[in-house]
């Protein structure tokens, strides 16, 4: 079995993506190497954090390496311009961290996989709970990036008071 793995293992972000290429390491050689009695070949990619370098390494490890599947992603954009090209080609598709709310529904896909789920599942809950505690009214300030627009969007949708304002903060990760 031979599975594709992106994941951001430049940037600032590396920390992250060097993790997830570690646990994925340590979790093929726990299971000796093999799933269901066939040997496991993990290629890892790195996106660099640029959703269209995403979607090439993804197209390369369709077409050139010809993987069963393409697993990985940190971040939501990324994963966002490689779903197309993974699901139209058939392959399996395993999200480790991002879960846009728009790959749920109607375009949800049964090859599509996502081990945390949508990104505004928490945050729907969460407005649920404040319309419980009265709370009456909101300010919103998430990061400017999609799963931050994801999270605003769940908690609006949710939240039954009134939300007075709504700031999209510059996305920063300090290592």
């Amino acid at each position: 079995m031979k599975i594709g793995f992106i994941t951001t293992s430049t940037t600032p972000t590396a920390s992250t993506g060097n993790d997830m290429v570690n646990a994925v390491n340590q979790a093929v050689e726990h299971v000796g190497g093999k799933i269901g009695g066939k040997q496991i070949e993990v290629l890892f990619k790195d996106d660099g954090l640029k959703p269209e370098l995403g979607r090439q390494k993804a197209e390369k490890l369709i077409r050139q390496d010809d993987v069963d599947g393409v697993a990985g992603f940190i971040w939501s954009n990324v994963l966002t311009a490689a779903r197309k090209s993974v699901i139209d080609s058939g392959k399996f598709l395993i999200s480790t961290n991002p879960g846009p709310f728009e790959f749920a529904g109607k375009p949800c896909s049964p090859d599509f996989f996502s081990l945390c789920g949508q990104n505004d599942m928490v945050p729907i809950a969460l407005g649920k709970i404040m319309n419980e505690c009265v709370v009456k009214k909101l300010y919103v300030m998430v990061p400017n990036y999609t799963a931050g627009k994801d999270i605003a969007a769940g908690l609006e949708s949710s939240f039954k008071g009134d939300v007075f304002g709504r700031d999209l903060t510059v996305f920063r990760r300090v290592i």
